[in-house]
């Protein structure tokens, strides 16, 4: 026995859902790091082609430095004049001088014929370059080679002097000019990842231990609690099923003294599976979002927080079925935006369920609103989640007449069993083995509050649901409370 005085359920906890989280991670995780190392990589790219660029840019420089000095200097480029400029200048020089039998250079050992018939003969006859430039190939090493005339003053004599700089230095001088963005394009990725992985473990691990703890609860453990001191969704979520945890066990002892131990359960399981389809519905849907690459701030992740908003109002109205408090200030919304919530927070349930649902909401102004929002959204889930669970095909339509706004819930399903067709809406009537039977009770509650009405039928083979509820524009909403203001003055 447990401390709720129920018997222990020894059920491990299910490895499936284990691995449903562990892929939420992966799906949350992989998209953020994707986006660095995609980002770190085009970085790295425009810094390689840069560094490269700015090399380039630098030997041009430098070259049309030496060009200018030595064709305004009257000395004479004798080998060691060459070797001092070569070492000065960190390059390699060679003068053919049509005069002379051999070219005069600084590289080591003898030019080949065929190495000066490539230095002399890679040039194009004209170029409209400021500079002349080719790249070739000598003594094994690869050289960006330019040259200029120089003539020997006094006299129209002139000598080519090729001035060649080392393709191996050009390219580390790059690689060093890339190398910090590169660094920290690698950093942001490592830093990313890890604060990526931090913030969705700790995320994940959060819904793993409140999917733990509703099943704990389902399980009949109404003692138990679960801390957590953040107050984001999923906190304020927390508090509300530790609040309902407490209620339940409040519930079960006055039952207890009652000597309704059956009514109890019902009600215990009953509130716990309600609960664990609505964090199914929002779990799918974050997982959907995930799935198809989006970021975290898609339209199913927003769909998914808000459906978990309006399970903290679910959970609380029914709890207030039983202590029957004070009714909460009801909170007026758009009829339209109301109903495209539930769309897009039922049909990834009805995916998951394999169950045909159509929507019909072309009827719907946009400024028609609704006097009591989250009200209405937990009365038609309620009707559509009974539909999907009832049959595979489910059609859901709105149409809206002055003051009033009609929704039609039909399915295809086996229609309401003959024993409990004349108290369908009465509180603990289910035949659903996990069932509360304070579905429809809450949803002909909140009809009666919004002024409307619920009511059911069976025709041509399928169940139909039909609720009704006040409505006004926004535009008469207005007009009322501007009267009301000037009566007040």
């Amino acid at each position: 026995m447990n401390a709720s005085g129920l018997p222990e359920l020894n059920t491990p906890i299910d490895q499936g859902r284990i691995a449903s989280t562990q892929r939420l991670a992966i799906r949350l995780l992989a998209p953020m790091v994707v986006g660095a190392v995609v980002a770190s990589l085009v970085v790295a790219v425009v810094a390689l082609i840069y560094g490269q660029a700015w090399a380039k840019r630098d030997v041009e420089h430098r070259f049309i430095g030496i060009r200018d000095v030595l064709s305004r200097s009257p000395f004479p480029l004798t080998a060691p004049v060459l070797e001092s400029l070569a070492g000065l200048t960190a390059t390699e020089l060679v003068l053919i001088d049509p005069q002379l039998p051999a070219p005069v250079h600084t590289l080591e050992g003898e030019m080949t014929d065929r190495e000066l018939e490539a230095l002399s003969g890679s040039l194009p006859v004209a170029s409209s370059a400021p500079v002349e430039e080719f790249r070739v190939s000598l003594h094994n090493h690869e050289f960006l080679a330019y040259r200029f005339a120089r003539f020997t003053p006094g006299s129209d004599r002139g000598v080519w002097l090729y001035v060649l700089f080392d393709q191996a230095t050009i390219r580390t001088a790059g690689l060093r000019v890339a190398a910090w963005p590169i660094a920290a394009g690698v950093s942001t990725v490592v830093i990313v990842s890890c604060l990526a992985w931090f913030s969705t473990a700790r995320l994940v691990t959060r819904l793993a231990r409140l999917q733990h703890h509703v099943g704990r609860i389902a399980q009949g453990d109404f003692t138990s609690r679960l801390t957590d001191t953040r107050l984001d969704e999923i906190g304020r979520l927390i508090q509300s099923v530790n609040s309902m945890a407490e209620q339940l066990h409040a519930l079960w002892q006055q039952l207890a003294r009652q000597n309704s131990e059956q009514i109890l359960h019902r009600i215990a399981t009953g509130l716990a599976h309600q609960l664990r389809n609505t964090l199914t519905g929002a779990r799918l849907a974050l997982e959907l979002s995930h799935a198809r690459g989006r970021r975290a701030d898609d339209e199913e992740v927003q769909v998914a927080l808000r459906q978990i908003a309006f399970a903290e109002e679910y959970v609380g109205r029914l709890l207030k079925l039983g202590t029957q408090p004070v009714e909460q200030q009801p909170r007026a919304e758009f009829l339209c935006r109301s109903m495209h919530d539930l769309k897009a927070a039922l049909n990834p349930m009805a995916k998951h369920l394999r169950v045909t649902i159509t929507w019909d909401l072309s009827a719907i102004e946009e400024e028609v609103m609704i006097e009591d929002g989250p009200g209405f959204y937990a009365a038609i889930s309620n009707l559509v989640i009974n539909a999907m669970q009832a049959g595979n095909e489910v059609f859901v339509g709105v149409s809206v007449a002055p003051g009033i706004a009609h929704v039609e819930v039909t399915d295809n399903g086996p229609g309401i069993a003959a024993e409990v067709q004349q108290r369908v809406f009465e509180p603990f009537v289910t035949t659903k083995a996990e069932g509360l039977g304070l579905g429809l009770s809450l949803v002909q509650r909140l009809a009666g509050r919004m002024g409307g009405t619920v009511s059911w039928e069976r025709r041509e083979g399928k169940t139909r649901f039909h609720f009704t509820c006040r409505v006004r524009t926004v535009a008469a909403s207005r007009q009322a409370a501007t009267t009301a203001h000037g009566e007040k003055n």
